[in-house]
């Protein structure tokens, strides 16, 4: 992507009466953190998760009998497809198409895409299982997948599990159990694929996992609290993950509304920077733009999105003072 002082972003919503319609289009300012020029960019039913596939972004429609669909850059659409589960909350890269987690039902899909971009038919795995929190644990969750060399791999908030597909394989996948009622939501690699990071929604930790792509096996590095010390639990939630150029990680809390920011040593642990607040309420998605220069946050909650320059040399985020105004953000895209 050939970056230009002015970027688009893109921005997924919860959709209602009176409010948000759907996907909305904004411009960055890379240099100085400013959102400005937002208009709609396609009508659709809470698009929760986006994805920009070169000239194609598509989104999930996050309800009961749930889809994926597909525009191009103008907001027309190009098709959609059922995703085999209710309430889709994930999207991500594969070799050859996408690939969509299910929150209701427990199902990951996978879908190729033809050299229009147009989803085709996909193939399904569902999950099975429960944990201990019995309001959000009583069934299989899918909410996260993402893909490596060798590999799919997806979380499962419901059963505190990180599942490993191995491709190519219709055999069970591979599981690694996480602390009983963490609550595994989303993951992100480092940029050599053999840590990876995982945002614990339920008990609000994060955890370093080293992997080993080959074997498909994952081993707990270390994990920590996102929150500061004797922090009450009860409302608080983690929510996004993201990783900026193998050195710093940021989790956002909600509840608590802030941004926790570590960084990665060098076997692959995290330390913790420090906890800043994200200026908006219930920061859901965030994402760094592709110059590096800026986090942005949605407030899910007040119904904006603001900006943080990122220090590349201590990983500390700064308000940029921009903001902008949209009904219910809860994803950004590039």
């Amino acid at each position: 992507m050939e970056l230009t002082r002015l970027l688009a972003i893109f921005i997924g919503t919860y959709t209602s009466p009176g409010g948000s319609e759907g996907i909305y289009q904004a411009l960055l300012d890379i240099q100085t953190g400013e959102l400005t020029q937002k208009k709609l960019f396609a009508k659709l039913q809470n698009p929760s998760y986006l994805l920009r596939r070169g000239e194609t972004l598509y989104a999930v429609s996050e309800k009961a009998n749930g889809e994926v669909w597909g525009f191009d850059m103008k907001g027309v659409e190009i098709n959609h497809q059922p995703t085999g589960g209710d309430y889709p909350c994930h999207l991500d890269h594969d070799t050859d198409g996408i690939v969509v987690a299910n929150y209701n039902k427990g199902v990951f899909a996978r879908f190729l895409l033809s050299a229009k971009g147009e989803i085709q038919t996909p193939e399904f795995f569902t999950n099975k299982g429960s944990g201990p929190n019995k309001s959000r644990q009583d069934a299989s969750h899918a909410h996260f997948i993402g893909e490596t060399e060798n590999n799919h791999f997806g979380c499962d908030l419901g059963t505190d599990e990180v599942l490993i597909f191995k491709k190519g394989s219709r055999a069970e996948p591979t599981r690694f159990k996480t602390a009983p009622g963490a609550g595994p939501r989303h993951a992100a690699f480092d940029s050599t694929r053999s840590v990876l990071f995982v945002n614990n929604e339920l008990n609000c930790t994060v955890s370093a996992l080293k992997f080993d792509d080959k074997k498909g096996t994952l081993k707990e590095l270390n994990t920590l609290s996102t929150l500061p010390a004797e922090t009450e639990l009860k409302g608080m939630s983690t929510a996004e993950i993201r990783i900026f150029e193998n050195k710093y990680v940021y989790v956002s809390n909600r509840g608590h509304h802030s941004i926790a920011s570590y960084a990665i040593q060098r076997d692959g642990k995290l330390k913790l920077i420090e906890i800043t607040p994200a200026g908006v309420k219930t920061p859901r998605g965030m994402n760094i733009d592709p110059s590096g220069n800026w986090l942005l946050v949605a407030g899910q909650d007040d119904n904006i999105i603001k900006s943080f320059r990122i220090n590349p040399k201590t990983g500390k985020l700064k308000p940029s003072g921009f903001s902008l105004a949209v009904s219910k953000p809860v994803d950004i895209a590039f």
